[in-house]
């Protein structure tokens, strides 16, 4: 396979995360992990390709797709209607962000434009060893008459190879409840250099 073919699926695979990320504001969880066929884990998981582990809290079940070539990490669904989504995950920093802030601006562009934002924060902290910024944003959605949240935390890795993001979207109703599992994943987050 050349470089140009390999740089290209990496840019494709990103373009993809993008837009699924983008469909999540306003439609989530996912279809395809709601009702199609997909990869269970529960307790501690480990993606050796992007360097990162965590624990999945006892009482829940990550769920993934079934493609063997698209394992960057996993999302959570939270209660019953209207459910509350955790994404975990890690891909290829193809977009070449500097930093996590960087990172942070360019979900919240992609937020704008499939969304009405209602205010927005970004705050410094660390995830595990490494820098990062966690992004809170209000929201509505056309033809919704709710609101809703996304608290996003990015983090670069050291070499500026992976981009890592976990995100808790739900209602704003829903948010300040389920935050609390964000939170307990992200205390259990670690690093995994090789």
């Amino acid at each position: 396979m050349s470089k140009t073919t390999i740089t290209f699926a990496v840019i494709l695979a990103s373009v993809l995360a993008s837009v699924r990320a983008r469909s999540q504001y306003c439609d989530f969880p996912p279809d395809a992990l709601m009702h199609g066929p997909r990869r269970e884990y529960r307790g501690p998981y480990s993606n050796g390709a992007y360097l990162y582990s965590v624990v999945i809290p006892d009482h829940l079940v990550g769920y993934d797709g079934t493609n063997p070539f698209y394992q960057h990490g996993f999302g959570i669904i939270l209660g019953e209607k209207p459910y509350s989504y955790v994404m975990v995950d890690g891909s290829p920093n193809s977009l070449e962000f500097p930093t996590a802030a960087d990172a942070a601006k360019t979900s919240l562009e992609f937020l704008s434009h499939k969304a009405k934002i209602i205010s927005f924060q970004v705050k410094p902290m660390s995830i595990d060893t490494l820098p990062g910024v966690f992004l809170v944003a209000n929201y509505t959605c056309q033809n919704s008459p709710a609101k809703f949240v996304v608290g996003s935390v990015f983090a670069i890795s050291p070499n500026k190879t992976y981009v890592y993001q976990l995100s808790l979207y739900a209602t704003g109703d829903q948010f300040g409840k389920d935050r609390a599992v964000l939170d307990q994943i992200l205390k259990s987050w670690r690093y995994m250099p090789r």
